[in-house]
C-alpha cells in the first residue's frame, strides 16, 4: 500500500508539472500573439499577460486589431475604478459577438478578465486563436484545429525530402525537418535545407527553435530534448506549430500592405505623368495656332500694302482726270465712287489688322502662361520626388525614435510600479486613521444624542407654561388650539430625536405666535375701559351707559384678580 500511495502522489505531482510547464508555454505563446496585433497601436503587453488584460484597455485594442473593426460604443478611456474595467471589458466582449463569435465560444465573463483570472484567459485566448488564425487555413471549414493545422503544414512542406507529417504532432516534428523546411518556405535566403540533411535532430531542433525566433518571431516554447525524445506535451507542440502559421499571415499581411502603398505611389506617380504630357500636348497646339495667327497676320500686311498702292494709284488717276478740262462729269463722279469705296475697303482692312494684332498678342500671353505652368509642373515633380525620399528618411528615423521610446516606456513603467508600492503602504496608513476617526465619531453621537434628550426636556416644560398662560388670557373667550402638550405627546413619541426637536420647536412657536395676539386684545379693552371711565360726568344716558360698561370690565378685573 505503501508503495502504491507513493506511485500515486508521483504521479499528481508529475501531472501538476505538466499543468504548469503547459500553463508557462501558453502565457509565452499568447503574449507574443498579442503583442503582434497591439503593435499596430504602438503598444505591448506590460509586467503580465493577465495584468494587461484586465486594465480594461488592452483587451478592448486587441479586438478590435483581431477583427480589423471599431466598437462603436462609448468607453471610458481612463478606467480606475473596478465598475469602470468590468464595463469596458463587457463592452469588448459583446463587440466580438456582433463580429460573429458564437456565444458557446466565450466561456469568461468581464469579472473573470478583470479578477486576473490566468486559466479563463488562456482558454479564451485560444478560442479566439483558433476562430481569428488558424480557422482562417484555406480548407478546414470543418476540421478541427489539429487536422486543420497539419493539413497546412503538409502543404507548406510539400517537395521537401525527408519531411514526413504524420497525424501526431509529435512525431511528425521530432527531427526538425518539418520546422526548417517550413523555415525555408518562409524565406528561401534564411537556410539551405539540404545541408541539415545529415545532422542530428537535436542540432536541427536547436537550430530551428533559434532561426524561428530571430526571422519570424517566434518565441522559443518548447525544450529541444523533450521534442527529440518524443516526451513533450503534444498540446505545446501544435501551440508552437500555430505561431508558425501566424508568422507566415502576418508575413502575407504586410507583403499585401507594400503592395497597397507601392500601388498607390505608382498611381500618384502616372497621374502626374498624364497632367504633363496633357500640358505639353496643349502647349504645342497654342504653338501651332500661334503660326497660323502670325501667317494670317502677313497675309493682311500684304493685303494693307496692295491696297495703299491701289490708293495711291487711284488719287494720282483722279488727279489727272480733275486736271483734264475735257472729262466729263459722269466719268468724274464714278471715280469720286470708286475712290469712296477703296477709302472704305482700307478702313475695314486697317481694323481687321488691329484685331489681328490684338488676338497675336492674346496667343504670345498664353503661350508665355503655358511655359510657366510647365516650368512649375516639373519643379513639382521634383518636389514630389524629394517628398518621397524625406518621407522614407522620416519613417526610418520615427522607428528608431520609438525603438528608443519602448526602452523609456519600461523604465517609466518600473518607476510607476515602484511608485505603486508607496501609495499602497500610503493607503494603508489612511485606512487606519481613518478607523480611528470613525471611533471618536461614534462617541461624538452619542454625547450628541444626550444632548438633544436634555433640550426636548426643556421644551416640553416649557409648554407647560403656555398651557399654564393660554387658561389665563382665555377666561371668557374661545382659545383656537388644543392644550400643547396632549398634541405634541400625541403625535411625536413615534419619531427620531431629531424629529421630535424640530416638531416641538415648530409647536411652540405657532402656539406663542397666537398667545401674543390674545395678549395684544386684552390690552386693547383695558384701554378702552379706561376711557370710558374718564368721561362718564357728561350726561345721564351717557353714566348709565358707563355703568354698563364699567360692571363687566369689573367681573373681569375680578376674574383676572382671582
Amino acid at each position: 500500500r505503501s508503495t502504491g500511495g507513493n506511485a500515486i502522489g508521483m504521479t499528481s505531482v508529475d501531472q501538476s508539472l505538466k499543468d504548469k510547464a503547459w500553463e508557462e508555454v501558453q502565457i509565452k505563446a499568447f503574449t507574443h500573439w498579442a503583442n503582434s496585433m497591439l503593435a499596430k497601436r504602438n503598444k505591448k503587453i506590460v509586467n503580465s499577460l493577465q495584468e494587461s488584460f484586465a486594465d480594461g484597455l488592452t483587451i478592448i485594442d486587441f479586438v478590435e486589431e483581431l477583427t480589423e473593426k471599431r466598437l462603436k460604443q462609448k468607453y471610458n478611456r481612463k478606467p480606475t475604478m473596478r465598475i469602470a474595467l468590468i464595463t469596458n471589458t463587457h463592452l469588448a466582449l459583446e463587440f466580438l459577438k456582433q463580429c460573429g463569435l458564437e456565444q458557446k465560444f466565450i466561456t469568461i465573463s468581464a469579472e473573470d478578465l478583470v479578477d486576473k483570472n490566468i486559466k479563463f484567459l488562456l482558454g479564451f485566448l485560444w478560442t479566439l486563436f483558433r476562430k481569428f488564425r488558424i480557422a482562417t487555413i484555406e480548407g478546414a471549414e470543418d476540421k478541427s484545429t489539429e487536422e486543420g493545422l497539419l493539413m497546412w503544414v503538409r502543404k507548406v512542406t510539400e517537395g521537401y525530402d525527408g519531411v514526413k507529417i504524420t497525424n501526431n504532432f509529435v512525431e511528425s516534428f521530432h527531427d526538425g525537418l518539418a520546422l526548417l523546411a517550413m523555415i525555408d518556405k518562409f524565406d528561401g535566403n534564411i537556410i539551405k535545407y539540404p545541408e541539415y540533411k545529415n545532422k542530428p535532430p537535436i542540432e536541427r531542433i536547436t537550430e530551428a527553435f533559434d532561426l524561428a525566433e530571430k526571422n519570424l518571431g517566434v518565441p522559443k516554447l518548447l525544450d529541444a530534448n523533450e521534442v527529440v525524445n518524443g516526451t513533450v506535451d503534444e498540446r505545446s507542440v501544435v501551440l508552437y506549430v500555430s505561431l508558425y502559421f501566424h508568422a507566415f499571415v502576418s508575413n502575407e499581411e504586410k507583403k499585401k500592405e507594400r503592395e497597397a502603398r507601392e500601388a498607390e505611389l505608382r498611381q500618384t506617380k502616372a497621374k502626374a505623368s498624364e497632367e504633363i504630357d496633357a500640358l505639353k500636348l496643349l502647349l504645342e497646339q497654342e504653338l501651332t495656332e500661334n503660326e497660323k495667327l502670325k501667317l494670317k497676320l502677313k497675309k493682311l500686311g500684304d493685303e494693307h500694302v496692295d491696297l495703299s498702292s491701289r490708293y495711291s494709284s487711284a488719287a494720282e488717276e483722279m488727279s489727272k482726270m480733275r486736271k483734264g478740262l475735257n472729262s466729263t462729269s459722269e466719268e468724274m463722279s464714278a471715280i469720286q465712287l470708286k475712290l469712296a469705296n477703296l477709302l472704305q475697303t482700307n478702313s475695314e482692312l486697317e481694323q481687321k489688322y488691329a484685331k489681328t494684332k490684338k488676338l497675336i498678342n492674346e496667343r504670345d500671353e498664353r503661350i508665355s502662361l503655358l511655359e510657366r505652368e510647365n516650368s512649375e509642373l516639373s519643379s513639382t515633380k521634383k518636389k514630389l520626388q524629394n517628398q518621397i525620399k524625406e518621407t522614407k528618411e522620416e519613417f526610418d528615423r520615427k522607428f528608431l525614435e520609438k525603438e528608443e521610446r519602448v526602452e523609456e516606456l519600461e523604465a517609466e513603467v518600473e518607476a510607476l510600479t515602484k511608485e505603486k508600492e508607496e501609495l499602497t503602504d500610503e493607503l494603508r496608513e489612511w485606512k487606519m486613521k481613518y478607523n480611528k476617526l470613525k471611533e471618536k465619531a461614534s462617541e461624538q453621537e452619542k454625547l450628541q444624542a444626550l444632548g438633544l434628550d436634555g433640550l426636548l426636556k426643556n421644551l416640553k416644560e416649557h409648554s407647560k407654561d403656555m398651557d399654564t398662560w393660554k387658561d389665563y388670557l382665555e377666561q371668557d373667550r374661545e382659545y383656537p388650539s388644543e392644550t400643547i402638550i396632549q398634541r405634541s405627546e400625541g403625535e411625536i413619541n413615534s419619531r427620531s430625536r431629531e424629529d421630535q426637536l424640530s416638531f416641538m420647536t415648530d409647536a411652540l412657536e405657532s402656539e406663542n405666535r397666537k398667545l401674543q395676539v390674545l395678549l395684544k386684545q386684552r390690552e386693547i379693552e383695558e384701554e378702552e375701559a379706561a376711557a370710558s371711565k374718564k368721561n362718564s360726568s357728561t350726561t345721564k344716558k351717557t353714566n348709565d351707559s358707563d355703568v354698563k360698561d364699567k360692571k363687566p370690565t369689573a367681573d373681569r378685573s375680578a376674574k383676572k384678580k382671582q
